[in-house]
């Protein structure tokens, strides 16, 4: 099993028939914006490539998202994704709240050494 991040990898383009490259159990994922760096989409999954697919063009969106009206990247092109398998659930989820916390703490550090 990965203990670590894939490399980064292009979301395929659809019209294409290109396909994630993901995992199809669970695992952590994320989701950034290729122009700017900025993080889309980040979180725990019993089925990571199912959720990096509902990302995708054309893919049916969940129930909560129609509901309240969560857009989807419009451009699929400048977006880039990467995972990280875990062996359960349970796992990944633990993975991502660590995660979750480094980063919490390094954008505190850097507000505050901005601020100096």
């Amino acid at each position: 099993m990965v203990s670590t991040w894939t490399a980064w990898k292009a979301f395929p383009d659809p019209r294409q028939g290109g396909q994630l490259e993901a995992p199809i159990g669970p695992g952590i994922y994320e989701v950034r914006d290729t122009a700017n760096n900025a993080m889309i989409a980040f979180g725990a999954s019993p089925s990571v490539a199912r959720d990096l697919a509902k990302l995708m063009p054309g893919s049916p969106r969940g129930l909560l998202a129609n509901l309240f009206g969560a857009a989807r990247p419009a451009v699929i092109e400048k977006l880039e994704y990467r995972t990280w398998p875990a062996a359960t659930y349970a796992e990944a989820r633990r993975n991502a709240e660590r995660l979750r916390g480094r980063r919490d703490v390094f954008m505190r550090r850097r507000a505050a050494w901005n601020a100096a």
